[in-house]
This record gives C-alpha cells, sequence and structure tokens, in this order.
C-alpha cells in the first residue's frame, strides 16, 4: 500500500512537472514560433520580397524580449523617430515648459516701432493672432512706425538635412523658423473662372496675398478639378490646373518665409483695429535697438504640444522642438544651426541617460524625415522602459495615438480587429512602416516595435497592404502573449 501511494505521489509530481513546463515554457515557445513563422511568410509576400521584418515585445518591467525577431537591425522609423525627441524634450525642457513670443516697442526715426520676436511656438493659428492683435490694442492703441519681426532665436537650415527637394512643396516638409503660423501653410480658394475673367482669389490667414499670378491658365474644364500651387523663392504663388467655373476651388502652398508671412499677417490684423498704419512697413530686424517689453503671448505647456505631435504626428512640431533643444540647453557643440546642436544633444541623452548604445542610433533631424536616420526596435524598447522610471511617463503616454480614437491610429486595426486597446506611435516613410507603443492589460503589459523596412509597396498603397500586416502582428501580440 505505501508503495503504492509513493508511486501516485511520484505520478502526480511527474503530471505536474510537465504541466508546468508547458505552461510556462513549451506554449510560450509554440506562440512566439508562430508569430516567428508569419514575420518569414509576411518576407514572401508581393511587394515584401527582401523587407527587414523587425518585431520586438517584451512585458513592461521585464528586462528580456519575449519575441525579438531582428530587433539589432537599424531601420528607417519614419515618424517614430519622434518618440525619442518627445522623451528629450520632456527631460530637459519639462512638462510645463512654454514658447514665449515678445512684444517689443523702440524708438525708430522718431516714432514707435513694433518688434515681435519668435522663439519657435509652433502652434499659432489665425485665431491666436487676431485675439493677441486685440490684446495689444488695449495696450498700446497706436503705434505709429513700422513691424519688425525677429527670427534669429533659430539659426541655420530651416529644413532638415538630406531632405529630397520635392518635399518643400508638400505638407509634411515645410520650412521652420522661430516666427510661424497655421503649420506654414498659407491656403489659398477661389470662386469663378478665368475663362471666364470672373475668377477671385483669397488667400489665408494673410489674406489677399498678392505675388499671385498666372491664374489665367486656370481653365473651365470637365473633371476633376484640380488646382496645383508653387510658390518662388520671392513668395510668389502660381496657380495651375482646371476649375468649373460654378464650384469653389481650395487649395494650399507652404510658406516659403513664414516669419514674413505671420508678421504681414500680424500687421493686417492691427490695420484692421485701428492700431497702425495700412502704410507701415514689415521689415527684418537687422539691428539691435533699445527695446521695451510691451507684451507677452504664452503657448500651450509642452504636455499639450507633445501630445499634438505624437498623436497627429506633426513634422513642423519635431523640427521645432529639436532646434528649440540646441538653443535652450547648454549644449557644447559647435555645429552650425540650432537643429545640429539639438540633434547632438538627443544623441547624448539617448546614451548616457537612456543607455542606447551608439550603434542602435543615427540620428539626423527631429521628426524622423531625414533618409539617414536609424534606430533599432530594442532601442525604442529600451526608451519605453525608461519613460516608465521618469515622473513625466503619464504626459508621455497619454499623448500617443489610441486605436480606434483620434490621431493617426482611428482607423487602423479594421481589418485586424484587436480587443485590446493600442496606445501606439506610428511610421511611414519611403518604403518604411512603423508601429510602436504599449496595449496596457495591467499586469501583462506588453510594450512593442514592429517595423517593415525596404518593403516595395507604392505609398499611395501602404495604407491598404502594409498598416494591416503590421496591425495584424500587433494583435497576434496580444492573442498569444
Amino acid at each position: 500500500m505505501k508503495i503504492i501511494v509513493q508511486r501516485s505521489i511520484f505520478l502526480f509530481l511527474v503530471i505536474a512537472l510537465v504541466v508546468g513546463v508547458s505552461f510556462y515554457v513549451v506554449i510560450p515557445i509554440v506562440k512566439v514560433a508562430s508569430i516567428k513563422s508569419m514575420i518569414q511568410q509576411i518576407q514572401t509576400l508581393p511587394g515584401f520580397e527582401g523587407s527587414t521584418v523587425v518585431v520586438d515585445a517584451k512585458y513592461e518591467g521585464s528586462d528580456d524580449s519575449v519575441i525579438n525577431e531582428n530587433s539589432s537591425s537599424l531601420i528607417h522609423p519614419g515618424s517614430n523617430y519622434k518618440l525619442l525627441t518627445a522623451a528629450a524634450s520632456l527631460h530637459y525642457l519639462g512638462a510645463d515648459f512654454v514658447f514665449m513670443t515678445n512684444f517689443y516697442t523702440f524708438i525708430d526715426h522718431g516714432r514707435q516701432s513694433l518688434i515681435i520676436e519668435g522663439r519657435g511656438d509652433p502652434t499659432f493659428h489665425w485665431e491666436d493672432i487676431q485675439a493677441m492683435a486685440k490684446d495689444i490694442q488695449k495696450i498700446n492703441p497706436h503705434i505709429t512706425g513700422d513691424i519688425y519681426y525677429d527670427d534669429s532665436f533659430f539659426h541655420g537650415e530651416p529644413y532638415g538635412p538630406d531632405w529630397k527637394v520635392e518635399w518643400k512643396d508638400i505638407h509634411f516638409g515645410v520650412p521652420i523658423s522661430a516666427l510661424q503660423m497655421d503649420d506654414n501653410i498659407l491656403y489659398i480658394s477661389g470662386t469663378g473662372s478665368a475663362k471666364k475673367n470672373n475668377l477671385h482669389i483669397n488667400t489665408a490667414a494673410f489674406q489677399q496675398y498678392s505675388p499671385v499670378m498666372d491664374t489665367r491658365i486656370l481653365v473651365n474644364h470637365a473633371p476633376p478639378y484640380t488646382v496645383r500651387t508653387v510658390m518662388s523663392k520671392d513668395g510668389v504663388i502660381t496657380l495651375s490646373g482646371e476649375t468649373s467655373g460654378d464650384n469653389n476651388f481650395a487649395t494650399s502652398v507652404n510658406m516659403e518665409n513664414p516669419s514674413l508671412i505671420t508678421a504681414k499677417t500680424f500687421k493686417q490684423e492691427l490695420v484692421l483695429l485701428g492700431v497702425i498704419s495700412s502704410q507701415s512697413k514689415v521689415r527684418l530686424l537687422t539691428q539691435h535697438p533699445v527695446k521695451k517689453l510691451m507684451y507677452q503671448h504664452k503657448s500651450a505647456p509642452l504636455r499639450e504640444i507633445v501630445r499634438l505631435m505624437l498623436t497627429f504626428s506633426k513634422n513642423n512640431y519635431g523640427e521645432t522642438l529639436i532646434r528649440t533643444l540646441g538653443e535652450e540647453s547648454n549644449s557644447t557643440s559647435r555645429e552650425n544651426g540650432s537643429q545640429a546642436k539639438g540633434v547632438e544633444l538627443l544623441r547624448m541623452f539617448l546614451m548616457k541617460e537612456v543607455g542606447i548604445a551608439p550603434e542602435d542610433f543615427v540620428g539626423r533631424d527631429g521628426s524622423g524625415m531625414s533618409p539617414s536616420s536609424r534606430i533599432t526596435g530594442r532601442a525604442i524598447l529600451r526608451l519605453f522602459e525608461y519613460v516608465n522610471k521618469q515622473p513625466w511617463k503619464d504626459v508621455y503616454w497619454n499623448a500617443f495615438p489610441t486605436s480606434n480614437n483620434e490621431g493617426t491610429l482611428r482607423y487602423r486595426f479594421l481589418s485586424a480587429p484587436i480587443p485590446d486597446q493600442v496606445v501606439a506611435k506610428t511610421g511611414t516613410h519611403d518604403f518604411a512602416s512603423s508601429l510602436s507603443g504599449k496595449i496596457p492589460r495591467g499586469r501583462d503589459t506588453i510594450l512593442f516595435s514592429v517595423h517593415i523596412f525596404h518593403h516595395h509597396v507604392p505609398s499611395e498603397e501602404i495604407g491598404m497592404t502594409v498598416h494591416p500586416v503590421i496591425d495584424t502582428i500587433v494583435r497576434l501580440l496580444d492573442e498569444r502573449l
């Protein structure tokens, strides 16, 4: 009897051991193997041949990844790069940092003139300028001289290094200056027909922007009706294309000189309020006069600016922040230009504060637009673990887009529904797509970084082809980990 009992206990322990091993070792290995199998299959699909598929995932707080396929490969992260800029900005500037725009008065040839000093606020919109003009009216209802704008806070190239020339005419490639508005885009609308000689053009926020030419080539033609715009270096806008003559048309163009147009828009609103004469000039400040501070405008705090940058993937915000880091910090870089100094500070932050190895990162700008920027999947997860130990971690994670909500994740996971909400930053570049973030599941929260690099899918098809593949990988991580 005693022998039977001993054998029973032994058999029970063996079964328990087998079950335990299966639960904690075998089953996870099978689950991970199925994800790895899918990764291998992806690389055989049309348009994905020869691509690098990166998947790095771990449980929050864990030292080791559950799956780390190609996580040491340097890939282009697209707008995932903004995750780095956001973290460095919160670390060095603080979540409550605000951009200041200063208004000074000074005596200019016997008249009182106005100086608008920009320090990088990327959040200006036409409505803000109108409100500020009214505040100025209350403080100083009559300015007799001219308006000067000072955008010297940022210096160096207004575009990112290695940016393609054609990007400068597209909304995501606007130039960056210390005084800017409306995401540095001029909006153009029109009614009527050039052929019938009754075409009317309106521009916003700077209304009736005068250097508009070649509207005669807008013709009454069959649909589709498209109007294209190009702004030359001297600020002349050329419109071309087709209009029905019966319907309104709307288009836009990147501001070639955001500081000048922003200053002219301020003048426009001050003239409407009777504060300044329409004959006053708008000039670039090239001197250093004795001036008196009259008015200051504070931006929204950095926590809100980071949210807008990550949720809506604003390149101009990322470029503004990297330049601000270069000017506001105690960077010892001798590089010329605010952007280069900011990138150098970002590199030091990632190595010394976050602990990312220098071979895991190549940085060139603040938005991830530069084709030379690179990072590894494991570096992004290391960044996330670093963030989770910071006092501003909630500010950081609350800035991410969430699935089935606003921002760049609003229409993701439609073809790959996922039961848990995804909190993640998207990234898209030439033949590169990324998604990095977390799946909040309490103690089993998953941190992940997924990238498909060097795919061959045309940009207009990425949303239908590449994004669903990435979404499926994330869904499998949620289901099987």
